[in-house]
């Protein structure tokens, strides 16, 4: 007669996503025209090979795109470079996008960064310009409003010409009161 031959295969079953952290930049990272190409950074473990990672862009208020990530087998770090001064004004929030050999996708990792690109407003209150002042004015105080629409105001700096000796400057202090940066 005929003998039926059994055979036997193992395989496993992957249901889990790889996981992935974000090594930079900083979450809350606030960049600048000036701030040129940055490197964003992630690293992603999974029990299989990794299949893809973007690094998926908002673009704010534009429209998001993706960014490739190479992986550089020394780090084990899978890395994108992008001109971050070329992004719109605003909070941008990036997500890593992961996906394994078995089609698990992990894309719940995010961080948010800021471009600011417009420097603050300064509007100068007091004293108003052309003021003349002698050796017994003593101390004068110097008003100045400053707002940005993006950022709060870290610093505030007075800069005097001090015409007929050396330069100088004066830290303000903010005045809650009259919502001002004050120097005397």
């Amino acid at each position: 007669g005929n003998n039926n031959a059994s055979e036997q295969i193992q395989f496993n079953v992957d249901d889990t996503a790889p996981s992935v952290t974000f090594l930079s930049p900083v979450s809350g990272s606030i960049f600048t025209v000036n701030s040129g190409s940055q490197i964003f950074n992630s690293s992603v473990n999974d029990n299989l090979p990794v299949a893809m990672v973007l690094f998926m862009f908002d673009n704010s208020s534009g429209i998001g795109f993706n960014a490739t990530a190479v992986f550089d087998n020394a780090s084990n770090v899978w890395s994108a470079q992008y001109n971050v001064s070329a992004l719109m004004e605003g909070e941008h929030i990036v997500t890593v996008f992961t996906e394994d050999s078995a089609g698990n996708v992990n894309n719940s990792v995010s961080l948010s960064f800021t471009v600011d690109s417009t420097p603050p407003l300064v509007t100068i209150l007091s004293p108003s310009s052309g003021s003349i002042f002698t050796s017994t004015s003593s101390n004068q105080t110097f008003n100045a409003s400053v707002t940005d629409s993006l950022l709060p105001i870290d610093k505030v700096v007075f800069m005097f010409d001090n015409a007929s000796s050396l330069d100088f400057n004066v830290t303000a202090v903010f005045d809650n009161s009259s919502n001002t940066w004050t120097a005397q």
